[in-house]
């Protein structure tokens, strides 16, 4: 959720940086900028990443943000974290029905949000599905967990030599994982990648494991090893490891299409995964994972006019219509298919997450550059507010689309968002949504 908070350079420069392991200068490369230049880019991102966590109550030093980055990629939130929050989401009933459900899904596949654990969805919806003393007991959990993070963060400043004992843990960690790879890799005559002996069960220090040595692989030019590696991850690992679905149907997928791009046996693994996932979803309607795969296939391939023809193909009462809208309302909006749109994102579920992200939370003091955080984040939640201002007005909700444009121009009332909101309504056909006094 922070991640998508990020405009899309920085975004961008983050995952090159610590997703896909690239130097500076690839990301220089890449983006059409000199080193020094990407290298500030990807600091400034940590920054703001930093700041978005911190309005989560989630406090951390960005050089410290940057070593999780660069050391946890493809694991889970930190356990003890993750139980407290868990703890407290699922409390109560409707929390856990969301978790488990449609519900959750639906607003985890919005196009822009790659998140790895859950129930930070689950606490960030709001009372359109967490009662408030489930909310409360979240927030509670949330501020403990800084609490601890706090202090965490406090003895690393006062003793260097902590540091330096964590990067040494890490090493023997990757040692280790270094001879579960090898242990891993072994092959059937013809190529083809055995399971996992008894011996080396799969966790998720394997997958992540196999998982960096397929983008490894990726970028030193082999796509046959390169896919065997992925594959495993994608067919084998990173099913059996719950906290890596997010990431399977993030950057693995991701990383197949990418591959796809210039390995065409790579093409034809991916097509084939989807329409396996078409096929599933289409006879099982109670199996949401079928939508997910499908969903951010077509989205990774940059080809959801797929997603939107199975989303016409279904009856208008069937539940999955939601999260296929869901996952492609980019694209919906764009296509100025306002009303199919809204299936996927209801007013609730607009208001909910504007007043989450237009709600004012204290940076760390000491933060560098707070005010471009803020207005990175202002030009952010801007940019999604007047997008759904302008599918609400072209799905025949006015009066919706007047309220949030109001609340927009309460939060910036400058003539450039007055200018922006009027844009998007004569898109939508109702250039008279703003009053006169309004459009000055």
């Amino acid at each position: 959720e922070a991640l998508s908070e990020l405009n899309d350079a920085d975004r961008e420069a983050v995952l090159a940086r610590y997703f896909d392991h690239q130097t500076f200068g690839q990301i220089a490369h890449t983006s059409g900028v000199s080193e020094n230049a990407a290298q500030k880019r990807v600091e400034r991102a940590l920054d703001e990443l930093h700041a978005a966590l911190a309005r989560r109550r989630i406090t951390s030093t960005s050089a410290a943000l940057g070593v999780v980055l660069a050391n946890q990629v493809g694991t889970a939130a930190p356990a003890g974290l993750a139980a407290i929050i868990t703890k407290a989401a699922v409390a109560e009933p409707l929390a856990a029905a969301v978790m488990t459900g449609w519900g959750l899904f639906t607003f985890m596949s919005t196009a822009k949000t790659l998140t790895v654990t859950g129930v930070f969805a689950v606490i960030g919806i709001g009372t359109g599905y967490l009662s408030t003393k489930a909310a409360d007991r979240a927030e509670a959990a949330l501020a403990f967990s800084a609490r601890q993070e706090a202090a965490l963060t406090a003895g690393l400043t006062e003793k260097e030599g902590r540091l330096q004992a964590v990067a040494r843990r890490v090493q023997e960690a990757e040692e280790q994982n270094g001879k579960l790879l090898s242990a891993a890799t072994q092959f059937r005559p013809g190529g083809t990648m055995l399971p996992a002996a008894a011996e080396t069960p799969i966790t998720s220090g394997l997958v992540s494991t196999r998982f960096k040595h397929a983008q490894e692989l990726v970028q030193s030019g082999d796509p046959e090893a390169a896919l065997k590696e992925l594959l495993w991850c994608y067919d084998i690992g990173m099913p059996q490891i719950s906290s890596m679905h997010a990431v399977r149907s993030s950057f693995a997928v991701g990383l197949l299409a990418k591959l796809s791009a210039q390995y065409p046996p790579a093409l034809d693994a991916i097509r084939e995964r989807r329409e396996r996932a078409r096929q599933l979803m289409l006879t099982d309607e109670k199996n949401p994972d079928a939508v997910t795969e499908f969903a951010s296939i077509n989205r990774a391939l940059k080809q959801e006019a797929e997603t939107v023809a199975v989303f016409d193909q279904l009856p208008t009462d069937d539940r999955r219509r939601r999260a296929l809208a869901s996952a492609s309302y980019d694209y919906l909006v764009q296509s100025q298919r306002y009303a199919d749109a809204l299936v996927g994102r209801p007013y609730s579920s607009v208001s909910s997450l504007f007043e989450t992200r237009i709600e004012e939370r204290p940076l760390p003091l000491s933060m560098p550059n707070p005010e471009d955080v803020r207005r990175q984040t202002r030009i952010s939640v801007i940019a999604t507010a007047v997008k759904d201002i302008e599918m609400l007005a072209g799905a025949g909700e006015i009066a919706h689309a007047r309220g949030l444009a109001d609340r927009l121009l309460i939060y910036d009332g400058t003539d450039a968002t007055r200018a922006l909101i009027q844009k998007h309504a004569e898109r939508a056909g109702q250039s008279g949504l703003l009053s006169p006094t309004d459009t000055r």
